[in-house]
C-alpha cells in the first residue's frame, strides 16, 4: 500500500508539473500588429498657410471700448479643393479671458477680443458649421471688464482657426 502512494504521488508530481509548465508556456510569445489605412480626405488650407493678424491701429482710447466700436474683420482664406465633402465645421481655439472665457484674452487686464460669425457672437473654442465654399466672415471686437481699468499700451493676443470635416 505503502508503494501504491509513492506511485500515486509520482504520477500527480508528473502531471502537475506538465500541466504547470504547459500554463506557463501558453503566456510566453507575442504577436506584432502592423495597421494601415489610408487618408481620403485631403486637408483644407488656410491662409494658404500664413499667419492672420488683426490690427486695430493705434488711438484707441479704453472709454470708447465698449464690443461695438473697433470691429475688425479677420482676413483669412480657405481652401478645400479635392476634398471628398462640402460640409465643414470650424472654430477658433486660444486661451479665454479671465472675466469671461467665451471670450479670447489679451496681454492687457481687463481686455478681450469677442470672435463673430457673419455678425453672430462666437464663443472661443467652441464649433459652428459650414458648408464650403461659402466661408463665413469672420470678425474680431474689442470687449472690456466692465469692473476693471485698462492700462494704456500695446496688446496682443493668440488664437488659432481650426477647420475639420464633419
Amino acid at each position: 500500500m505503502n508503494k501504491r502512494k509513492k506511485e500515486t504521488k509520482r504520477y500527480l508530481l508528473v502531471i502537475t508539473s506538465l500541466f504547470l509548465f504547459c500554463f506557463q508556456n501558453a503566456h510566453a510569445f507575442s504577436v506584432g500588429i502592423t495597421v494601415k489605412g489610408q487618408v481620403l480626405a485631403p486637408p483644407c488650407t488656410i491662409n494658404n498657410g500664413s499667419e492672420i493678424f488683426v490690427h486695430f491701429g493705434g488711438g484707441i482710447l479704453p472709454e470708447s471700448i465698449d464690443g461695438k466700436n473697433h470691429e475688425r474683420v479677420i482676413p483669412y482664406t480657405l481652401d478645400c479643393t479635392g476634398s471628398a465633402s462640402n460640409l465643414l465645421k470650424i472654430k477658433i481655439t486660444g486661451t479665454g479671458s479671465p472675466f469671461n472665457n467665451t471670450l479670447l484674452g489679451t496681454s492687457k487686464n481687463n481686455l478681450a477680443i469677442e470672435v463673430k460669425n457673419n455678425s453672430y457672437k462666437f464663443p472661443l473654442n467652441s464649433w459652428a458649421n459650414i458648408t464650403y465654399p461659402t466661408q463665413p466672415v469672420l470678425s474680431a471686437v474689442l470687449v472690456r471688464n466692465g469692473t476693471g481699468a485698462i492700462s494704456v499700451g500695446l496688446f496682443g493676443a493668440t488664437a488659432t482657426i481650426v477647420v475639420e470635416y464633419r
